[in-house]
């Protein structure tokens, strides 16, 4: 019979939002204390869990050009991540994206356009899921009918 191995996780987030009439700012953080315990044997107890990074953050702004236009910003960080149970870690990464929002009417209908850039430098990133995504474009129209 094969024993599953069990984790605990301790998590401190910490969020912060401030508003004013040029936009919204919102910044997070998030510490995560992980170790597994009960494993096979107790081989690896006491060891970090696979996929779970240390440090998150994320800093975003809205930044009010004009009433109806915002420019978009965003900081992820992640931190390294174990990938096996050799010892093997990702490198931390941090990825910048950027936008602009447009508020209108067309025809007495609301319409909100955007325009995105995720990845704005290209940074070539991995986790334990993903192998990254590159630098991508997005553009929307949203109608609220």
């Amino acid at each position: 019979m094969n024993k599953i191995d069990s984790c605990l996780l301790t998590r401190l987030i910490l969020v912060c939002y401030y508003k004013n009439n040029k936009g919204n700012h919102i910044g997070g953080i998030t510490y995560i204390h992980d170790e597994r315990v009960n494993t096979v044997k107790h081989a690896t107890d006491g060891w970090r869990v696979i996929g779970t990074p240390k440090w998150n953050a994320v800093l975003a702004a809205e930044y009010l050009l004009e009433p109806d236009t915002a420019l978009i910003g965003r900081l992820r960080f992640t931190d390294s991540q174990l990938v096996n149970d050799r010892g093997v870690t990702s490198p931390s990464f941090t990825i910048f994206d950027l936008g602009i929002r447009h508020k209108t009417t067309i025809n007495a209908v609301p319409v909100t356009l955007s325009a995105m850039c995720y990845n704005v430098f290209d940074k070539n990133y991995f986790t334990i899921d993903d192998l990254g995504e590159p630098r991508t474009f997005m553009v929307s129209a949203q109608f609220d009918l």
